[in-house]
């Protein structure tokens, strides 16, 4: 069983235990299928398994109660937690559609061939997901964006920008 990074619990939602989840997908089906996810609670120990006892969907983000957390101050507990899910529990992606753990590490360079620095995260600011690329000297956010992203080459472990004035600066 590999576990992965799928989303984060980022705050508690009414009176009976839910929790707001953002998956880091768009894509919500891998989140429809799921009965069970896993929380780091202590970083030296294993994560804890959670049974999902309902769940639905608002806009990119699903309300879920988990078995066991049934008020507010249980889901205080794992409140701005990540959500991990086993890697066979994954959906299909489309072409061109990636994991969030798969761009993590990717080099990143401009269409002339300058290295910007690797990517080390991404946010979701509602519109696009922007990957966080950093060197040794700075941090660069980048859209990932049509617009500015013209490879993604997962065989090389790059990715290609066409980056517009100001964007790297």
């Amino acid at each position: 069983m590999g576990l992965i990074l799928y989303g984060k619990i980022t705050k508690k939602h009414g009176l009976s235990g839910e929790l707001k989840v953002l998956p880091f997908s768009k894509n919500l089906s891998t989140f429809k299928n799921l009965n069970k996810i896993y929380i780091e609670l202590d970083p030296d120990k294993k994560p804890v398994e959670y049974k999902i006892a309902k769940k639905r969907f608002h806009k990119n983000f699903a309300i879920v109660r988990f078995e066991g957390v049934n008020t507010p101050e249980e889901s205080d507990k794992i409140v701005n937690k990540q959500l991990l899910i086993d890697e066979s529990q994954l959906s299909e992606l489309d072409e061109n559609e990636f994991f969030w753990f798969d761009l993590i590490g990717l080099e990143v360079y401009t269409n002339r061939n300058e290295y910007i620095g690797k990517v080390s995260d991404l946010l979701d600011n509602g519109a696009q997901e922007i990957l966080i690329v950093r060197d040794d000297k700075r941090e660069v956010l980048i859209p990932f964006v049509e617009k500015f992203i013209m490879e993604t080459n997962m065989e090389e472990s790059k990715i290609i920008i066409n980056p517009i004035e100001g964007l790297l600066e």
